[in-house]
């Protein structure tokens, strides 16, 4: 296989990789500021790569029918495209401004893509085809959630990622979008320790209560 021309490599990378099925891998990310596709053999070599005009790709799976799912920040949005198992072109959707940071094949054939746009996470599920079904914001000004990563359970979705850059954040959808439940894992653990903080001060009351009770039952006999 002839190498793609890159043109002067300056900035490089590689944001995921994914193991086919049969032989190989799929490996994403960015080249000179293009959206980048790689299929590598079990030995590393390279079967066929594919770039895209602008972008950087962050997420990559094979689908059922053996083709590559992609998604990223691309044509200036939060954006997939799909490339055939041969390293060709098929089809490509935006959907909103933002980044595509995660995509999975349900199994029921659909695909569900999570990321970000603006201050909020953002979760869109797809048809084969890329039309849209539905796709919903979270969180809010506040928690300013940024969802980097999902997995497929009984009854919808989980994503994880951070929230307000400094905080772990997971929520669950259902597969109609319907936010089940959301935590903060920063104001979680702040809770925790309000409570274990109450249940010391309890705690200490009680022992100080038992001790002055002892006290006085010496001193009356």
């Amino acid at each position: 296989m002839i190498r793609l021309d890159h043109g002067a490599v300056v900035n490089e990378r590689f944001e995921d990789i994914y193991k086919l099925a049969g032989e190989g891998f799929l490996l994403c990310g960015s080249t000179n500021g293009r959206g980048w596709v790689v299929n590598l053999d079990d030995n590393g070599e390279i079967v066929w790569e594919f770039l895209h005009n602008n972008g950087t790709l962050y997420s990559v799976i094979e689908t059922e029918d053996g083709n590559a799912l992609v998604g990223g920040a691309f044509d200036n949005g939060f954006s997939v495209m799909m490339i055939s198992n041969a390293g060709e072109f098929m089809w490509r959707r935006s959907y909103t401004g933002g980044t595509c940071a995660s995509v999975v094949e349900l199994k029921s054939g659909e695909f569900v893509l999570a990321g970000y746009t603006g201050i909020q996470g953002y979760i869109s599920m797809i048809e084969v085809d890329g039309d849209p079904i539905w796709g919903n914001n979270y969180g809010d000004v506040e928690s300013r959630p940024r969802l980097y990563t999902m997995r497929e359970t009984e009854g919808g979705i989980v994503t994880a990622g951070w929230a307000g850059g400094e905080s772990g954040w997971a929520q669950k959808v259902d597969f109609q979008g319907r936010l089940i439940w959301s935590e903060n894992m920063m104001q979680k653990m702040e809770r925790l320790f309000n409570q274990w903080c109450r249940f010391q001060n309890m705690a200490s009351q009680l022992l100080e209560h038992q001790a002055l009770s002892t006290i006085a039952g010496v001193c009356f006999h």
